[in-house]
């Protein structure tokens, strides 16, 4: 995001992490409970990644953060992909930041380019709008 393009490991420079991919794999185990397992490829093997989620719904402003929590941890493999798992009754308006642990720096986001997840039908079907 041009907002953010001066900030972290991107020096300006927005192909930096043009590479990074990231999948959610929703399962809703029963009615009212979704399981997500979220993967993201093409990391820095061996660096400590943490997701952030939000579910706020608020629009993003540079520079206002607030309602974030931590989903996990993940250590990225050889390979450079990170898995996390993260269960919830309401996936309505949740977002991700997937961020660098230590430095705390954002590498991918749909939640501060408001792509976030919603609930498509009576059936609990996922879609980002």
């Amino acid at each position: 995001m041009a907002a953010f393009l001066n900030y972290g490991y991107c020096n300006g420079d927005a192909q930096t992490f043009a590479n990074v991919s990231g999948r959610i794999n929703a399962v809703q185990a029963k009615p009212g409970r979704w399981n997500l397992e979220l993967t993201f490829a093409h990391l820095r093997p061996g660096v400590a990644y943490t997701l952030w989620g939000n579910q706020t719904g608020a629009t993003p402003v540079p520079g206002v953060v607030f309602g974030f929590f931590a989903i996990g941890t993940s250590l990225a493999d050889a390979g450079g992909t990170a898995t996390f798992d993260y269960q919830t009754t309401n996936p309505s308006n949740l977002g991700f930041d997937l961020n660098t642990t230590d430095p705390n720096y954002t590498v991918v986001t749909s939640w501060w380019s408001s792509q976030w997840l919603r609930i498509l039908n009576s059936s609990g079907l996922l879609y980002v709008p």
